[in-house]
């Protein structure tokens, strides 16, 4: 089985702590890579005419969203996030809600190695 096959984690705020013990800058993190048209007038949605392409698009969408949901209390304050000096920076990218999701994703669907 793909890793990308593998069953949504069960407690992805465990997987997201466990992820932001680690040094992943020094680990490595795999990840999936977006290019979106930003320009005027460019389509939202790109054609994708591989069907193993659009089938594992779909996937990572549903894993995506089912970890976004479950990681809500990390943004409404209600789940161990740090304070002080190791609180986290403000979001100038716009990428903070989507970037614990991403991480959980990460660890459990990209590694081939699991």
């Amino acid at each position: 089985m793909s890793a990308l096959g593998r069953p949504p984690a069960e407690d992805p705020l465990a997987v997201h702590a466990a992820c932001s013990a680690r040094a992943l800058e020094r680990e490595g993190i795999p990840m999936v890579l977006v290019v979106r048209d930003a320009r005027a007038g460019a389509p939202d949605v790109l054609p994708v005419a591989d069907e193993r392409e659009r089938a594992d698009g779909a996937v990572l969408a549903g894993l995506l969203a089912r970890y976004d949901d479950a990681l809500a209390p990390l943004r409404e304050g209600s789940a161990d996030v740090p304070d002080g000096p190791s609180a986290p920076a403000p979001d100038r990218t716009g990428g903070a809600r989507l970037i614990p999701s991403l991480v959980v994703l990460a660890d459990g669907h990209l590694r081939e190695d699991g």
